[in-house]
């Protein structure tokens, strides 16, 4: 029900590489249907080693739109949205991916990193709101905005550009800010100079 989008798979494609220069280990999950997601999670929690100083980076790519002040990815295997009912029922809540990783630091307080959400694109469906773009403020009860950095591919409200290269822009400023940042607000402004 939805056109294919043309840079996620290359942009993952970037990305891994540059991790996999640097020596990290690499979890690498495509064309994800709901179910998909749990699974995923399952085995980064299952990669975590506990109790020890980790650097973790989580990259998503695809779909996503937002509901009132809630984000949700959009799994291959949706199904045509009409309300709000079956927005829930066919996508996957960022709130829930991320509350799951409030588990995962629970094992482990010296986990700490970054989470990038390259999914800021116009809502494709007919149902009755019509937000654009994701909403992009942190959840001050959720433990892992204490352990994480979250960035969002556009402003809240905002839909991201996929651009003419292989890559989205996007990841162009965020693949040079990893190879050339120290910290989150240089990889930031990496992005966006990109």
């Amino acid at each position: 029900h939805i056109a294919k989008l043309k840079d996620p798979l290359n942009d993952i494609d970037a990305i891994k590489k540059v991790f996999l220069q640097e020596k990290y280990k690499v979890l690498e999950f495509k064309d994800l249907k709901k179910r998909d997601f749990d699974s995923m999670l399952v085995s980064i929690e299952r990669t975590i080693p506990k109790n020890k100083k980790v650097k973790i980076f989580i990259h998503y790519s695809g779909h996503g739109l937002q509901y009132g002040n809630e984000n949700y990815f959009v799994p291959i295997d949706c199904g045509f949205i009409e309300n709000v009912s079956q927005l829930k029922r066919f996508c996957y809540s960022v709130n829930l991916f991320l509350s799951t990783f409030d588990a995962i630091i629970e094992n482990n307080k010296e986990l700490h990193g970054l989470i990038s959400i390259d999914a800021c694109r116009k809502n494709p469906f007919q149902y009755e709101d019509k937000n654009e773009g994701l909403y992009t403020t942190a959840g001050s009860n959720n433990l892992v905005y204490n352990h994480f950095d979250v960035i969002y591919s556009a402003s809240s409200g905002k839909t991201s550009e996929d651009g003419r290269g292989k890559i989205s822009p996007y990841v162009r400023g965020l693949v040079s800010g990893i190879e050339n940042c120290k910290n989150v607000p240089e990889i930031v402004r990496e992005i966006k100079s990109k």
